[in-house]
Order: structure tokens, then C-alpha cells, then sequence
């Protein structure tokens, strides 16, 4: 797998919402906040239940910060190896970086079989890094995943979601800074393991944790899936909701 390099320009200001006291992004229409607090990680999920977006932080030591182009691509294709192509079915669209001066970052997209729910899920895995003044890097993840089907009506919001990420915490000029310090991608790989397990379990655990701002326009059924107040019958084993199902 090849990473193509492409220069973007700044994207216009959107409406933002706070994750934290120094992340902000924009959240369209059909999208809430599924996450409680201000710790990393953050979830968003669109009102109809069928896509997530997970939002991770790490940190990057001295040590091990990416100082070039080709240490990013190797970090890059380390987490492709070792991780993306490790989850059931897996298969890459595309991988793609990209250079703003004052940040660097990756763009991959790829397909996974859900074993659960028996589908393939539609992936667009972001990675921004940022050098902090005091020698270290920031990486945040940005991963987005939907069914297959239902991917090209969530895709707009999806990439406006992870372009119009906006990081106002301490950070250089220059995301290139010369350090004494060897690329490597070794804390990418054991952040996006961390990230992969975090992925999965917060669907595991999703009926459990997910607090939506207005739990009256949901009834969630013994199976545990999540169902808009109008449905009458769960979307995914049919059975009809009872005056005692609310959402949690």
C-alpha cells in the first residue's frame, strides 16, 4: 500500500460543538454527542443508529515523534499490517496524507465484516497529529464506521465531522520540528490496539453507557438495539415495543 501525499487548504468555520476544553467540531443535524464528561475517548452517533464516530487522544513521546514525511508513511503502514488488516474481512479503499504546516495527518478507508450483526461495515479512520511545545506529539484518532448500505447517506457528515476537527490547545508553527528522536511507528500501532478495543467494546457495552439529550424519541427492546419512538417494531429481531421499554 502506497500513501499519496496532498497539500488541502483550510477549511471555512462551521458550527462547533465542545468535546473537552480544547476540542471543537462541527455537528450537523442528525448527529448527538452519545458520550458523557470531558475524558477522551468521545462518541457522536447519528439519530438513526447506524453509524458511530469515536474520537481518541495520545500522546507521542520525544523519543518517537514522526519528524518527516517517511515516518509517517511507515507509521501509516504499520497500523494498516498490524491492525486494520487484522479485523474480519478487512480490505483497504484508500489511504491518503496530508501536510497543513502546523499539523500532519492520514486518511484511511476500509471494509470490515461485522461477525455480530452479520454486515459489512464502511470505515474512514482519521489521524491528526499536532507537536506540543514541550518536545512531545499529539495524535488524535477521528474513526467513523457505518454499515455498507448506509454509508453514502452518512458521508457528507462523516467528512465534515473529521475536516472541520479544530484543535485549539498549545501547539508550534511547525508540525516538522528537527528532533534528535527516530520515527517510529510503534506507539501508533499499541494507539490504535487501545482505539480497536475501545471500538469494539463500546458496542458491546453501547446499551449500557449511550445517553442521548432527549431519551423520550427512543424505546430500546430486549434485545438491547435502540429504536425511534415511531417504530413500532424492533429494526433488527422485530419484536413489537411494550408500554415498559424506554431508552436508557
Amino acid at each position: 500500500m502506497i500513501l499519496s501525499f496532498i497539500f488541502i487548504a483550510p477549511v471555512s468555520a462551521g458550527i462547533y460543538v465542545e468535546l473537552g476544553e480544547q476540542i471543537k467540531i462541527p455537528l450537523p443535524d442528525n448527529w448527538i454527542v452519545a458520550s458523557e464528561g470531558s475524558d477522551f475517548p468521545f462518541q457522536l452517533v447519528d439519530t438513526n443508529l447506524t453509524s458511530d464516530i469515536m474520537i481518541f487522544k495520545s500522546d507521542i513521546p520525544p523519543d518517537d515523534i514522526i519528524t518527516d514525511d517517511e515516518g509517517l508513511k511507515q507509521s501509516v503502514q504499520g497500523v494498516i499490517d498490524e491492525v486494520i488488516l487484522s479485523l474480519p474481512e478487512a480490505r483497504i479503499l484508500s489511504s491518503t496524507g496530508y501536510f497543513e504546516q502546523f499539523r500532519t495527518g492520514f486518511v484511511i478507508e476500509f471494509l470490515s465484516f461485522d461477525t455480530v450483526n452479520v454486515i459489512t461495515l464502511r470505515h474512514r479512520l482519521l489521524g491528526l497529529i499536532y507537536q506540543h511545545p514541550d518536545g512531545h506529539q499529539i495524535l488524535f484518532t477521528v474513526w467513523a464506521k457505518s454499515s455498507e448500505d448506509n454509508y453514502p447517506t452518512l458521508e457528507n457528515s462523516i467528512k465534515m465531522i473529521q475536516k472541520e476537527f479544530n484543535y485549539s490547545g498549545p501547539r508550534t508553527g511547525d508540525v516538522f520540528n528537527p528532533s534528535k528522536g527516530i520515527p517510529t511507528y510503534l506507539y501508533l500501532i499499541l494507539f490504535m490496539l487501545l482505539g480497536l478495543f475501545f471500538f469494539m467494546r463500546t458496542r458491546q457495552l453501547q446499551r449500557s453507557r449511550v445517553k442521548f439529550e432527549d431519551d423520550e424519541k427512543f424505546w430500546r427492546c430486549e434485545c438491547g438495539r435502540l429504536n425511534p419512538l415511531h417504530q413500532a417494531s424492533c429494526r433488527r429481531c422485530g419484536r413489537y415495543k411494550t408500554p415498559r421499554q424506554y431508552s436508557s
